[in-house]
């Protein structure tokens, strides 16, 4: 069903290659079989990049509960901290995962959602942030270090018409149960810095 689901939607986007499938009109050249393997292997493409792959595997591992102790840490000022919980759950087939939290008991204004992922066709992470102190949404597109371990997001948010506020996301996977979250705006280490350390909730054997 899903590859079917897909070809349609291939065919759909691709016009060009769609409208190959039209017969001839009267005296029209006969597409060269060089054009219809062109069509062939881009309907391939799109039904191939619709699909999770290693990469989206590897993202699933992180699914679970966790403990977050989140740090804003300010030039001048003792660095602020909130603990609170974490659960990642794969969605849609294993394409994206789902990060949610409720915030600390008493601050539930400190609740967010954050959805992950990983772009097949522009070999890019990318993933969206939400929070409950804020209606804008923060879009996040990177890459990965040589070793994986560390993948750095260039993000942003608009903050008033026409003006973006641009901020550096770096994830680090520090083992398998452990991994930090750091955002620096644009003034770099110098200016705030947030940093969320999350660890996984072990459950224990009876």
């Amino acid at each position: 069903m899903r590859t079917t689901f897909a070809l349609l939607l291939a065919l759909s986007l691709a016009s060009p290659i769609f409208a190959q499938t039209k017969p001839p009109a009267a005296g029209a050249k006969k597409a060269s079989p060089q054009a219809s393997t062109s069509s062939d292997d881009a309907i391939k493409k799109m039904i191939h990049d619709a699909e999770p792959g290693p990469i989206h595997k590897e993202m699933a591992q992180r699914a679970g509960d966790y403990t977050r102790t989140t740090r804003l840490i300010q030039p001048g000022a003792p660095p602020a901290e909130n603990k609170s919980n974490a659960r990642f759950v794969p969605i849609i087939g294993g394409r994206f995962l789902m990060e949610g939290d409720g915030g600390t008991p008493g601050q539930t204004d400190f609740s967010g959602f954050r959805l992950w992922g990983y772009n097949n066709a522009s070999k890019h992470y990318e993933a969206i942030s939400t929070y409950g102190q804020s209606t804008a949404m923060i879009f996040m597109s990177g890459a990965a270090s040589p070793d994986g371990k560390v993948v750095t997001y260039r993000s942003g948010w608009e903050k008033a018409p026409g003006a973006t506020e641009r901020v550096t996301i770096t994830v680090t996977q520090l083992t398998a149960d452990k991994f930090v979250l750091k955002m620096v705006g644009s003034a770099g280490e110098q200016g705030p810095v947030l940093e969320e350390t999350y660890e996984r909730v072990k459950i224990k054997k009876k």
